[in-house]
């Protein structure tokens, strides 16, 4: 007796769900199936990746990871460097919205962990992981300006080049929007 794994009706004769066109599995193989996808409301381990959860942590991390990373570097006469971390501490306050959005995915992750709860949490995700990125984009901007009316001050050539923990941020915002979309989304086993 082999049973069709979309409409789970058993066959005693074909080989093939004459509804669905599918191969047709044995008993043991439908369960498998069913095995291998975790039920809407089931809890995952903390420490699973699935249903998107890994790229949200892997970009997380990485913009925890970027935040004591070089923000830029002021070239001209003389040469400045700053992390995002100085420039947090001395005055551009708002920078402690990096470190501040990825701790807060973080915590979603761990306070939410059925995929029902992920997909309900999927568009606040996409909201916060934007948000070092534009924060970061905001900065920069600011220090771009400077740098040209500081350059028109001192009739001195004076550039602003973004650092690798900016661009580690803006990659990083990537891959949290990708797996913020992501969210709550098993992947379903393929059927041949």
């Amino acid at each position: 007796m082999l049973f069709c794994p979309f409409c789970r009706e058993a066959f005693d004769d074909v080989t093939r769900c004459p509804d669905h066109d599918v191969a047709l599995v044995t008993l043991r193989e439908l369960g498998q199936l069913a095995a291998a996808v975790a039920p809407d409301d089931g809890l995952l381990p903390l420490m699973s990746g699935r249903c998107g959860r890994w790229q949200v942590a892997l970009g997380a991390l990485a913009t925890l990871v970027a935040f004591g990373c070089p923000f830029g570097e002021l070239q001209g006469e003389i040469s400045v460097q700053n992390s995002l971390l100085a420039l947090a501490r001395a005055r551009a306050l708002r920078l402690w919205i990096v470190p501040a959005a990825a701790v807060a995915l973080l915590l979603m992750l761990y306070r939410r962990r059925t995929p029902q709860q992920l997909r309900s949490a999927r568009l606040a995700a996409l909201f916060v992981s934007c948000l070092p990125a534009v924060v970061v984009g905001y900065t920069w901007y600011g220090a771009h300006q400077a740098a040209l009316t500081l350059a028109d001050k001192t009739s001195s050539p004076v550039s602003f080049h973004l650092g690798y923990g900016s661009v580690l941020v803006f990659g990083s915002a990537l891959v949290l929007a990708w797996g913020s979309c992501r969210l709550g989304v098993q992947r379903r086993p393929s059927v041949h």
